[in-house]
């Protein structure tokens, strides 16, 4: 009986290990600092969704978001970006550098953010020509 009692704890004590170790590499990966001082910001977010990210600056600051996309989700899209100190319309816009966007003002501050997708893939339809140049 006593073999069965410690494989049990031995069991127990590894699955406890693993899912702390899991949980600790899910928090890793969705780590998102923002700070907001006077009129500047500061950023590092890591492999975090952008549902995340846009609550927590809904949260600090009070701006409105709304997204459009086709296809994906935008708001399941990961981002990752680092800054420190840059005004908040630059680091805004340093957050959403992947996404078509638009920034909302009123007055100097902004008060919304328009995200419309990911820009898609430019194509060039038809024949490329060579130029070539008269001497």
């Amino acid at each position: 009986m006593r073999k069965v009692t410690e494989a049990k704890v031995a069991f127990f004590a590894t699955f406890v290990l693993l899912f702390s170790l899991s949980t600790l590499t899910l928090a890793q990966g969705r780590r998102i600092y923002l700070d907001f001082r006077n009129q500047t910001l500061s950023a590092s977010i890591e492999e975090a969704p952008l549902r995340d990210i846009l609550k927590r600056i809904k949260q600090k600051r009070g701006i409105w978001f709304k997204a459009w996309s086709k296809g994906k989700p935008i708001l399941d899209e990961k981002v990752s970006v680092r800054f420190r100190g840059l005004p908040v319309q630059e680091g805004m816009e340093r957050i959403f550098s992947e996404f078509n966007h638009s920034l909302i003002f009123d007055q100097d501050s902004i008060v919304g953010v328009m995200l419309f997708g990911k820009p898609g893939k430019r194509t060039y339809k038809g024949r490329r020509r060579s130029v070539r140049r008269r001497r």
